[in-house]
């Protein structure tokens, strides 16, 4: 189905195929055929379409997730790179989770998860062959740091300042904010590693 936009330009398939810039990996792949890359590349084609797609929803950012937790652990560069998509799309699925039954389930697992993932996964991966960009490292500390003050006012402090009902538009805004500026910064982070690696 294809829509006609009077004020927007209208974008059809092959426009937005074009635009997602997603043979640009390709391109790196057909000159170096080996498991990292394919990987690699299949992971910043899930970013294009992500990001630059059609539709999306708060679950399609498994399309990113899935192929890269494979080669996450490589070194500490794609580690880096890793960890704000990780956050962000967990945090991204707590508005579809939201009644209050199910409110410290979902922040007792997220919180321990996220502890067990930050403080496990950093000893696993080895350190890097190549050097690390300083700016991408402390953005991503940066990130999960702001995560669990977040998800304690959004599940919790903006009900009780509030009250039921009221500005219920605000922990939703914070959440999707929070979660594009991770999956934004993660692909910026994880381009300047693919390519540079």
């Amino acid at each position: 189905m294809t829509f006609l936009f009077q004020l927007v330009s209208s974008i059809f398939r092959p426009k937005c195929a074009e635009l997602t810039g997603a043979q640009l990996p390709l391109i790196k792949l057909w000159f170096r055929p080996d498991w990292d890359t394919f990987v690699g590349a299949l992971t910043l084609c899930g970013y294009a379409s992500f990001l630059f797609g059609w539709h999306v929803h708060e679950k399609a950012v498994l399309l990113i997730i899935i192929p890269f937790s494979m080669i996450a652990l490589k070194d500490r560069r794609y580690f880096s790179a890793f960890r704000p998509l990780a956050v962000a799309g967990h945090v991204s699925l707590f508005p579809l989770i939201f009644t209050a039954a199910e409110f410290p389930i979902k922040t007792v697992y997220t919180i321990l998860w996220l502890v067990l993932f930050l403080f496990a996964f950093d000893r696993v991966a080895p350190p890097s062959e190549r050097p690390r960009v300083f700016l991408l490292d402390r953005f991503s500390l940066l990130y999960i740091t702001v995560a669990i003050p977040l998800i304690v006012y959004s599940s919790l402090v903006h009900q009780l300042v509030f009250g039921w009902g009221r500005y219920e538009f605000l922990p939703l805004m914070f959440m999707s904010s929070y979660s594009a500026l991770g999956v934004v910064g993660s692909w910026v982070g994880f381009m300047v590693v693919f390519f540079t690696a």
